[in-house]
């Protein structure tokens, strides 16, 4: 909520957006890492990194930054293991979040 400076309304657009396109970059990000696509795993790890850092999700963000940093050095093979991180840093914050829809926007 800080980072939405307590607007209710804004946090759920913010949500709703994330829960929208983060499946989409991960399998984005996934098929980019298979056919070996550096710029495409860079872009979408980006991408992804800054959605999580408009919900202040610092520690899966981290885990992008490192999948983009990977994808721009061609280390497909890290890139891959780093995504599994990732999907578990991701797991946990959608634990997160929607434990925090449910209790505290009506």
């Amino acid at each position: 909520m800080e980072r939405v400076e307590g607007d209710r309304e804004l946090l759920r657009e913010l949500l709703h957006l994330y829960f929208q396109e983060y499946p989409k970059l991960l399998a984005g990000i996934s098929l980019a890492i298979d056919s070996r696509q550096a710029d495409h795993v860079e872009r979408l790890a980006h991408s992804l990194k800054s959605a999580l850092l408009n919900l202040s999700a610092k520690p899966a963000a981290d885990a992008a930054y490192h999948v983009e940093r990977l994808g721009r050095d061609s280390k497909f093979q890290e890139a891959a293991a780093s995504l599994t991180l990732l999907k578990k840093q991701l797991e946990v914050l959608h634990n997160a979040m929607v434990q925090h829809l449910k209790t505290s926007l009506p």
